[in-house]
């Protein structure tokens, strides 16, 4: 079977984020050992679907939609882009390369006209999973393409409690064209019975069908599995635009205790926030090899968490704050499953926190064993609900098949 994915490319072309990668190539990876043809379906932006920093001097000027977009942008969502597009170029992480090599991909990358226009040929379309369905699309609901392509939503994501009203009268509609759905957080059940469609399923994150073995044959590959030569803390951290958004004094300080040197890999806005002596930016391969070598993790990044118990590293995940508060409830959902409330860390928790505090909460101690058990039951169903959507859409194939041949 053909099949054509859609996940968040639009936040790949905007940062270099390793989640998006590897949760598409995960699940292209699963789909793929299945005997299937899969490759991801590049979307680029419309004059409706822009970045802010995409519209013209013009556009901006004419709508004041737009121009309070642009402002926003400017105050909160890419800030100082200039000192960002020298940080990338000073550090580069060879993203292309990975995708050229793992990840089937559209030579194009294709506005949702074109998408309408000459649809990807497929058999199905699977869309999920990072933070889809925070808003409603054409793309992210699969509107595009022939009506006998069957359409498959896996783990798809979204900051559930945040949802407004707007956002399920259009999700309403959309939903229906699915032939099944499952959702990466627990409250997505709910929203999808909001929605009237009451077989929504709970489903873990694309990355987690794979095993750490698996990831470790990409770290092997790609000469990246060199251990460091001294023990280190990893720190992954996202969407930090000033310091105090993190417990910083009292990482160092714990790191410091410890006679760990801590790297830390900063992404969206944080690589201008983290003091250049701490600052790590490797290939994927070679993120997913931090993870296997480090002693520890500290994270505030859904996907850091889900490396870390992959890799079996005591870790501990600091709550966001601020406009990003909203999508904490992932970590509860998967970490809750796995039996690993207690890794979490809010933000009335960590606010003030000492070295001590970082000390007491990491060691706090991990029945890796229990956790492992845990994932492969986790796994072991998420696997089922693709295997059913998948097998589903067979049968209806044969069938029309069938009907064809009679007709």
């Amino acid at each position: 079977m053909k099949i054509g994915i859609v996940s968040m490319y639009g936040w790949l072309r905007l940062w270099d984020n390793y989640g998006t990668l590897l949760q598409n190539y995960s699940l292209q990876s699963y789909l793929q050992s299945l005997g299937h043809e899969t490759y991801w379906i590049r979307n680029r932006p419309t004059s409706s679907q822009k970045m802010p920093d995409e519209y013209s001097a013009g556009e901006i000027l004419r709508s004041p939609k737009i121009l309070v977009q642009w402002l926003l942008w400017v105050l909160y969502g890419k800030p100082k882009s200039s000192k960002m597009q020298k940080f990338n170029r000073d550090h580069p992480r060879d993203f292309a390369a990975f995708m050229k090599k793992w990840v089937p991909h559209t030579s194009e990358e294709l506005t949702i006209e074109e998408l309408f226009e000459n649809h990807p040929p497929a058999d199905a379309y699977i869309v999920g999973s990072d933070q889809i369905w925070r808003t409603v699309t054409p793309l992210n609901f699969l509107a595009f393409g022939p009506p006998q392509v069957s359409r498959i939503a896996y783990a798809v994501s979204a900051p559930w409690p945040a949802l407004s009203d707007e956002w399920y009268s259009q999700a309403a509609v959309e939903i229906k064209r699915f032939q099944a759905v499952s959702v990466r957080e627990v409250e997505g059940v709910d929203a999808c019975a909001r929605l009237g469609y009451a077989d929504a399923v709970y489903a873990a994150d694309p990355t987690l069908l794979l095993t750490r073995d698996d990831y470790l044959k990409l770290v092997r590959d790609d000469k990246s599995d060199a251990s460091f030569p001294y023990p280190v803390m990893l720190g992954y951290f996202v969407n930090v635009r000033k310091v105090s958004q993190i417990p910083w004094r009292a990482i160092k300080d714990f790191a410091g205790l410890k006679a760990f040197e801590l790297k830390v890999v900063p992404l969206q806005g944080t690589e201008l926030i983290i003091p250049d002596r701490y600052v790590f930016t490797p290939s994927p391969a070679a993120w997913i090899n931090a993870f296997d070598k480090a002693e520890c993790v500290v994270t505030n990044s859904f996907h850091g968490a889900l490396f870390a118990v992959l890799m079996r590293k005591p870790f501990l995940v600091f709550h966001q704050t601020s406009r990003t508060a909203s999508e904490n409830c992932r970590f509860s959902s998967t970490l809750g499953t796995l039996g690993l409330d207690n890794r979490t860390v809010t933000a009335d928790e960590w606010q003030g926190a000492s070295a001590s505090d970082i000390k007491r909460w990491m060691e706090a101690e991990i029945n890796w064993e229990d956790v492992e058990a845990r994932l492969q039951a986790f796994r072991q169903s998420s696997k089922a609900f693709l295997l059913d959507a998948l097998e589903k859409r067979g049968v209806e194939s044969e069938a029309m098949e069938s009907t064809i041949v009679k007709g």
